[in-house]
């Protein structure tokens, strides 16, 4: 979040709504993207790709492949056509 952003921006989704009026928005809200200070950024170790531990830019997509990797049975028997066991 940049240093200009304040609690308000913060809880409100890209598309104005307020997440704290209505929690479900904050399934929509975006992630936005963090530019590291020079001094993080020189000792990062780059980017991984992880096909099965993607980072989704909104947070719903994000919470729901967590909860798919954390209860397989679950996934399996609800949503086969996502993880490919039809």
């Amino acid at each position: 979040m940049p240093a200009s952003a304040t609690l308000q921006s913060a809880l409100t989704d890209s598309g104005g709504e307020n997440v704290k009026s209505n929690p479900a928005t904050a399934l929509r809200a975006q992630l936005p993207a963090v530019k590291l200070p020079p001094e993080l950024a020189s000792e990062a170790r780059g980017v991984s790709i992880d096909e099965l531990d993607v980072l989704h830019t909104v947070y719903g997509d994000n919470a729901f492949a967590s909860r798919l990797r954390n209860h397989p049975n679950v996934a399996e028997r609800h949503y086969p056509h996502l993880i490919g066991t039809q």
